[in-house]
């Protein structure tokens, strides 16, 4: 089953993961006896469904977020929106409003930065009080113009804006795909009156088709590289970025037969707990695998690379599956990711949330490459190699055959730079 989709295309290294489930009719909105009492129409089942383990998911989306989508065409200016939830259970959380037909942010807030309503906790700052059960939060979307004094978390948009979409992410959901909570209600009103609006449906459908180039045309440089394998930055595009996430890509392409792609870069800090959020270098960091399609065909996460070896670094041999070459790999101290692309070609894509400014790796230093020309590009591929701004902390790497993997005695002499 293929993709019921958004109004824009995400950009390369923007996530927009796969439909699960449509709640789009009028009679998912509820509201008392206007005859009798003022209305008020909610829901929280309107929201549409993209889990990122899903291998149809197009946009190269991490396979371990979930993201909860609600586009929409606001009734008139003066529109507002009220979510109120829970603060689910996962690594991270962030709520980010789109103009749907630009694809361009207008407003964000991520997990930390939510305050909680009277006599609740945000589960996400450290040393908060576990034994308060009470983990709600309301944030308000309002037009400009809007008198936000008295409001917890207020998200300011133009208020010419007329379509809408929100999104919410979370990343390492733990309990089920939602972090153990429902998904936020959502009510509307007019924001001079507070006279209730009717919600629209959902119309987070009709995505303009994936332009492939964008991938293949990073695979050109393949060739020139002699079998080096190099990280690039690729210019952000207005459609759906989310603000706490840096992306830098790495194309390969092997005989899967015969040869393995081996990966180094050092790891960054991250929270073992939300005790340690805002502390440690990222909040998150991971490598997917990606088609020209802008499929995920699987990822690896943090805490599940294996142990730095003694030069510091993290080792990451993809191959496809083979029993010796994954023994090998487990004794010489190496992550493996089996090749589950079916294809020749893959896009690794490594990623960081919230990563700390003062990073010296932080993926932000990283100058733009421009992949449409190919000699050019590779010019500037040389140039803007992530190592170059990153140092150790960027991946880079070899290709090398299975046979010379089997041979191997030491990991930290695959890669002689």
């Amino acid at each position: 089953m293929k993709m019921h989709l958004f109004k824009h295309i995400a950009p390369l290294f923007i996530i927009v993961p796969f439909l699960l489930s449509s709640c789009k009719k009028k009679d998912e909105t509820t509201a008392p006896n206007a005859n009798t009492t003022p209305p008020v129409y909610t829901s929280n089942t309107i929201w549409e469904k993209y889990l990122g383990y899903l291998t149809t998911v197009p946009y190269l989306p991490d396979a371990y977020s979930n993201y909860f989508v609600y586009s929409f065409a606001r009734p008139n200016n003066g529109t507002a929106i009220k979510l109120t939830g829970k603060f689910a259970n996962a690594r991270y959380m962030s709520i980010n409003v789109y103009d749907q037909k630009a694809g361009d942010v207008i407003g964000a807030i991520s997990d930390l930065f939510i305050k909680p309503d009277a006599g609740s906790v945000n589960s996400y700052v450290p040393g908060f009080d576990a034994s308060n059960q009470n983990r709600t939060f309301t944030v308000d979307i309002v037009p400009t113009g809007t008198d936000t004094a008295g409001l917890t978390n207020p998200i300011v948009f133009s208020s010419g804006i007329d379509s809408i979409s929100i999104f919410i992410r979370y990343y390492l959901p733990t309990g089920d795909d939602l972090g153990g909570v429902e998904l936020p209600t959502i009510t509307m009103s007019e924001a001079s009156t507070n006279a209730a609006v009717a919600i629209p449906s959902n119309e987070s459908g009709g995505l303009i088709a994936w332009d492939s180039t964008r991938i293949t045309n990073a695979y050109k440089l393949v060739p020139y590289l002699n079998d080096t394998i190099r990280a690039v930055r690729t210019a952000p595009s207005a459609a759906f970025p989310n603000g706490d996430t840096e992306y830098i890509s790495i194309p390969v392409i092997i005989d899967s037969a015969t040869q393995v792609a081996v990966i180094k870069f050092k790891p960054p800090t991250y929270p073992a707990s939300s005790n340690e959020n805002g502390k440690t270098e990222v909040r998150y960091f991971s490598l997917n695998q990606g088609d020209h399609n802008s499929y995920n065909y699987g990822g690896i996460y943090d805490k599940n690379f294996a142990n730095p070896a003694k030069d510091g670094f993290v080792y990451v041999i993809m191959c496809s599956k083979d029993a010796a070459i994954e023994a090998k790999i487990a004794s010489l101290g190496g992550t493996t990711m089996i090749w589950t692309v079916p294809d020749t070609r893959t896009l690794l894509l490594y990623r960081y949330i919230l990563a700390d400014s003062s990073f010296s790796g932080n993926m932000k230093n990283v100058k733009i490459f421009d992949s449409s020309n190919s000699l050019v590009a590779l010019q500037s591929l040389r140039a803007n190699d992530a190592v170059v701004a990153m140092g150790d902390y960027a991946p880079r790497g070899i290709m090398v055959s299975k046979d010379s993997l089997l041979r191997t005695v030491d990991i930290t002499k695959l890669i002689p730079f």
